[in-house]
Order: structure tokens, then sequence, then C-alpha cells
């Protein structure tokens, strides 16, 4: 679903930047991928429709189209041409340095609270409160 979203979105994003301005675009994705995250955190349940998952999927993949197709350009503007190789990989450097961090806020999140019942329940067989 978020992969249809974003190639969804590629086609489109050139012409809407034409129309409009890759700063609108990169804004409009950035508010679709904060509305996609946040309709999905407010669905999520185990007994929810996976189509209304995939809705809020589509959603961010779509938000995730308009920005990063705009975010580069954006980035790179205002640089000089001899510094766009250094800045074009910081740029790149950072998105993955934030991709991995988030990776790991997401697998510390899920340790701790698997983790955290282990430990509850030998609390509870233990007969401690």
């Amino acid at each position: 679903s978020l992969a249809v979203g974003a190639f969804l979105a590629g086609p489109t994003a050139a012409r809407l930047a034409s129309q409009r301005s890759p700063r609108f675009v990169a804004q409009l994705g950035l508010a679709l991928e904060v509305v996609g995250i946040v309709g999905f955190s407010l669905t999520v349940t185990p007994t929810v429709s996976a189509w209304w998952l995939c809705l809020w999927l589509v959603i961010y993949g779509t938000g995730v189209g308009y920005a990063a197709a705009q975010l580069t350009s954006l980035i790179l503007a205002d640089v000089p041409v001899q510094q766009s190789g250094i800045a074009s990989g910081t740029q790149s450097t950072a998105r993955q340095i934030g991709a991995a961090l988030a990776f790991l806020d997401q697998q510390c999140q899920l340790f701790e609270r698997e983790f955290g019942r282990v430990r509850m329940d030998r609390r509870d067989r233990a007969g401690v409160a």
C-alpha cells in the first residue's frame, strides 16, 4: 500500500511542482505523511479491517512520494554547484541516519514491551504485585 501511494505520487509530483511550486509539493507531501501516520495510529486495532490500514498507508505513501521527489532539489537549490556533491551526500547521509534511528527506536520499543511482559509474568508467578 505504501509503495502504491508513492508510485501514484511520482507522475503527478513534477506536474504539481511546475503548476504551484516545489516547496508546496514538499509541504503537501509532509502533511499527507502526518495524516497517514495519525490516521493509521488511531485506526489500528486487532479487529480493524485491513482495507482501512491500506487506505492510511496509501495516503502516507503518497506523501512520501510527493515529499521525497522535491526535498533534494529544494535542499540543493541554494548550494553552489561546486559544493552540490558534498551537499547531496550530506543530505543522503542524514536521511539514512534518520531511517536507522527510527528502526532502532522501533526495535527498542518492541524489546521493552516484550521484556516488560516477561518480567511482569515472572512477578505475577512469584506473587509480587
